[in-house]
């Protein structure tokens, strides 16, 4: 004589409905929104942007960096970019610190997207999803954090861990990279 249960199929659906809805609030919980995770990309607004390039030029007191989806050195892209101009606080040298508009930042902000290189040449400068060039009246808060740095025989930056925030005119831009940092091409 064989024994056995029989699950009823009302109880049965009833479990698996009940573990469709925990898996379903755990991985809806786990892909929150949450800008301060983003690595290697900007978010303006809410939209996240991808940049898995670096770029430096330096000059003078100051040196720009350049935060690409684009290789810059390639004859033709699609590039999404930040860009801005920090200020040495220590002469001729960029430093572990953290810049703000009174200590370092210079006077230009600017995040763009759809930038069209080809053959060598711009066929599109993009469309401007936040920029800053003229003074930073209207900029509520800036600040440039480099956690870490990294140099080359010659004293050229080549390696860098930032993050960065810029807020005004209802525009709130949050950004990061860690990685490799090249010269600025030429053509940038």
């Amino acid at each position: 004589h064989i024994s056995y249960t029989q699950t009823k199929p009302q109880t049965t659906m009833k479990k698996i409905f009940f573990f469709t809805i925990l898996i379903s609030v755990i991985f809806l919980t786990n892909c929150s929104k949450d800008d301060s995770n983003l690595e290697n990309g900007f978010n303006v607004n809410g939209k996240n942007y991808s940049t898995n390039y670096a770029y430096i030029e330096q000059y003078g007191y100051k040196c720009m960096l350049i935060f690409s989806s684009a290789d810059k050195y390639s004859s033709s892209y699609i590039e999404n970019r930040g860009r801005f101009d920090l200020i040495y606080l220590i002469k001729g040298e960029l430093t572990l610190d953290t810049y703000t508009i009174s200590r370092g930042i210079d006077d230009t902000v600017e995040f763009t997207k759809d930038i069209q290189m080809e053959n060598g040449l711009f066929t599109s400068l993009g469309t401007d999803l936040a920029q800053q060039t003229s003074g930073f009246s209207s900029i509520k808060s800036a600040k440039v954090s480099i956690h870490s740095l990294e140099f080359d025989n010659e004293g050229n930056v080549n390696k860098i861990d930032i993050d960065y925030s810029f807020d005004w005119d209802g525009i709130k831009v949050r950004g990061s990279y860690n990685g490799v940092v090249r010269v600025a091409p030429e053509i940038r």
